[in-house]
């Protein structure tokens, strides 16, 4: 899946920027990895990435109502 694929991306992109030193990542950190990652995307990979999340919630609440 797309979104497993470009998680894999930001935890490695995380791993070589935060291996460097020992300090815990501040939240801040985060985020401007998260908005650096976010502005690389295409307007097809953010929509792909909706898609793909409204597809996981119809079929997480269809099994809800299944059981």
């Amino acid at each position: 899946m797309v979104v497993k694929y470009l998680l894999q991306l930001i935890i490695n992109n995380m791993d070589k920027n935060f291996k460097k030193r020992s300090e815990p990542v501040t939240m801040e950190e985060l985020n401007q990895l998260h908005d650096e990652w976010w502005a690389s995307l295409t307007d097809e990979d953010k929509e792909r990435l909706y898609n793909e999340m409204v597809e996981s919630e119809v079929q997480y609440y269809s099994d809800k109502t299944d059981q």
